[in-house]
């Protein structure tokens, strides 16, 4: 759990280097849209990331509560 949350915490810190990309002068014209691009993927892999960890955390909690009252029965 602590890998993936470390996972998700890096690609939202690195997702800002794509806009980044695109706004450098100098730059060819094809870097502003492959930055863009490179921002968006990396903020939908996060939530991805995050909403898989979420469930998997709901799941385990519905289990663990399950178990709980089996064992007051």
């Amino acid at each position: 759990m602590a890998r993936s949350k470390n996972v998700i915490n890096g690609l939202l810190f690195f997702a800002p280097i794509g806009i980044v990309l695109s706004a450098i002068p100098q730059a060819p014209d094809y870097t502003a849209p492959l930055g863009w691009g490179l921002a968006l993927v990396m903020l939908g892999t996060a939530l991805v990331l995050a909403l898989g960890n979420a469930k998997a955390r709901r799941r385990t909690e519905a289990q663990s509560e399950g178990e709980a009252q089996d064992a007051l029965s």
